[in-house]
């Protein structure tokens, strides 16, 4: 998790001078000046400027593709997406660093009942 918010701050650092990175303010007040840098860049041909709303037509459009019949734009992130993909990340380096202890654990705690014998009486 520690490089992924390491990498998103030295993305977005820059632009948000002398705010703080993750000043929302800051970002939509740069946002315009981005997207005139990239409209700099990139020809016009080459450049699609889209938003998931706008459906199949302007995407296929620009890719000189035919649009596809009966079936519906894709729309993954609803919200939460991002925060349930930021969440696995958690879970699974939370995983990988326990592990070994759990594991340990698990070894001891079997080691014990196997060299202890039962006391029943």
């Amino acid at each position: 998790m520690g490089t992924f918010h390491d990498t998103l701050q030295l993305a977005v650092a820059d632009w948000t001078k002398p705010a703080p990175w993750h000043d929302r303010r800051a970002l939509a007040e740069y946002m315009p000046k981005h997207i005139e840098y990239i409209r700099s860049l990139v020809p016009p041909e080459n450049l699609l400027e889209f938003h998931p709303r706008d459906g199949w037509d302007p995407l296929c459009k620009f890719l000189g593709k035919e649009v596809p019949e009966n079936t519906d734009f894709p729309y993954v992130n609803k919200g939460r997406w991002a925060r349930n993909y930021v969440a696995v990340g958690v879970v699974l380096k939370c995983i990988k660093i326990s592990s070994p202890y759990v594991f340990s654990a698990i070894a001891l705690f079997v080691a014990w009942k196997w060299a202890v014998p039962n006391s029943q009486t």
